[in-house]
């Protein structure tokens, strides 16, 4: 089981000829756990958090860098 939150803040746009891009910093915590059975508890659970740098060019095309601790 695995979940995450995250908030994508868009902090630059610019236009290269037909290109757009657009660049975002998203910081983010995940929480997770591996289960081995059915019985879903809610103790145990690995938690981690970082930051993210996203280029999405022409709004179909994401590249992106994330760093979690």
């Amino acid at each position: 089981f695995q979940t995450n939150i995250e908030s994508r803040i868009r902090f630059a746009y610019t236009k290269v000829g037909s290109q757009t891009f657009d660049f975002m910093l998203v910081p983010f915590f995940d929480t997770g756990k591996i289960y081995d059975r059915l019985a879903i508890d809610f103790v145990d659970y690995q938690s981690s958090y970082g930051a993210g740098l996203r280029v999405v060019w022409n709004k179909a095309t994401i590249i992106y860098l994330d760093y979690g601790k």
